[in-house]
């Protein structure tokens, strides 16, 4: 008996799918789905219930600022840890155990009575929405795709996108209609709901029922096939030897930081560009909303076709044009006046759409997928870390000066630094 053949009989082995049907194709929507249900911990469904958060618990915008950023923070530097849980457990387990935990947290913070408990509120619902499930579903992706991932990811995205579009106006009518405390709770049943019954159809990766990314008929043995090269990579301490890594942390921080920041604050950024003429008892908060959809839009066009982009041509290249844009959307905000505001959101949604595109692509493709969950889960650390500063700087700077000058400044420069080094990364795979 030959030794392929040998191999062939082993129990618990599969064969190579060489149908024609690849089943990536049903995670993609799945993977998509997880995605979408991450809104009750993310910074446009925060942004929501803020008013209503304020007004119930008689906080500044300051104090609430500094409890969503402290509880950020703190969710955040729990990231890598499940990223190395995922890496051991699969995402499959992950979810199974974060659905739950993410209900959990959507009906405490419906019972916060002050600063504190919204603080503990924040640091579970930021860790296990905006952290975790976010986390995988980017990595289910990842595991089902490779040549096509940008174009799949920017797919999936744009819908993604869409949705938290449109989650603002819904929220906000569940909240006139029910209260906040009693819609934060029927969001973490809804998700439940939703993502415990996927679970059953739900599968880590293509390898475990024979197939390979893309769909690609492998010719390898089929004893070999966990040793395949398509699930290599670096290991968390050589991607971190690897200047790369560092920089695209550091963008991650800058871009997370200056797009929450314009999300959670849209309101008051409104007010100060637009004038009191417009944002008036007249026309309440539709020119506000307005510029959120404008940014939601624009990010998922680019998300679209950013994603094909991705597939195309240098990601590097592409991450420096994304900078680029960052930089313009700020020069507008600090420079401009009245419609511009809309303007600003625009330009700034296409740029994260397209940094968003390429930052889907470029840890599985520089770093591998073997040990993607403890290395993408540093850059989701980073992330998260970043989206707590920037609300928190913008808060600070309202309650003291009344103008956001300062701090729109303060990122410009940020953005220049990581433009500036954008221009040393380099795949760590062809160094």
């Amino acid at each position: 008996m030959t030794n392929s053949t040998a191999t062939l009989e082993k129990p618990g082995v599969s064969k190579p799918n060489t149908t024609r049907f690849f089943y990536g194709w049903v995670m993609a929507p799945i993977g998509m789905v997880i995605a979408m249900c991450t809104v009750p911990g993310q910074s446009v469904g925060v942004a929501a219930f803020n008013q209503s958060l304020r007004a119930d618990l008689q906080l500044s915008a300051s104090e609430l600022a500094g409890a969503y950023a402290l509880g950020t923070i703190l969710a955040s530097l729990l990231l890598p840890l499940a990223g190395a849980a995922i890496d051991r457990f699969g995402l499959r387990r992950t979810i199974l155990f974060v659905a739950p935990a993410f209900c959990g947290a959507c009906c405490f913070i419906s019972t916060a009575s002050g600063i504190v408990s919204l603080f503990v509120a924040f640091l579970i619902l930021r860790l296990f929405g905006q952290g975790i499930l976010t986390l995988c579903s980017q990595n289910t992706l990842a595991m089902w795709f490779d040549r096509r991932l940008g174009r799949v990811a920017g797919i999936t995205s744009t819908f993604v996108t869409l949705f938290m579009a449109a989650s603002p106006l819904l929220l906000r009518s569940a909240i006139e209609r029910h209260g906040w405390r009693t819609t934060y709770q029927g969001l973490g049943f809804l998700v439940v709901m939703i993502l415990l019954p996927l679970l059953v159809i739900y599968k880590n990766r293509p390898e475990d029922i024979g197939q390979l990314p893309d769909g690609v008929i492998s010719d390898i043995p089929d004893g070999d096939m966990q040793e395949s090269p398509v699930i290599e990579g670096l290991t968390l301490p050589q991607a971190m030897r690897q200047m790369s890594y560092w920089i695209l942390i550091g963008l991650n921080i800058v871009w997370s930081m200056v797009g929450t920041s314009l999300i959670f604050d849209v309101q008051s950024l409104g007010q100060t560009m637009l004038g009191a003429d417009v944002v008036s008892s007249r026309w309440g908060s539709i020119p506000t909303d307005a510029a959120n959809t404008c940014f939601f839009v624009s990010v998922g066009l680019m998300n679209f076709v950013g994603g094909f982009l991705a597939d195309k041509y240098s990601l590097t290249r592409l991450l420096r044009i994304a900078i680029f844009g960052m930089l313009c959307g700020l020069s507008v905000l600090l420079f401009g006046s009245g419609v511009a505001f809309f303007g600003a959101y625009c330009i700034y949604g296409l740029a994260q759409g397209l940094l968003g595109a390429v930052s889907r692509t470029i840890w599985p493709r520089f770093f591998g997928r073997a040990h993607l969950g403890k290395i993408r889960g540093g850059s989701m650390m980073a992330m998260v870390a970043g989206s707590s500063l920037g609300p928190l700087v913008m808060g600070f700077a309202v309650d003291q000066t009344g103008s956001f000058q300062i701090p729109l400044a303060v990122f410009a420069v940020l953005t220049v630094i990581g433009f500036c080094a954008a221009w040393f990364i380099r795949s760590p795979r062809r160094a």
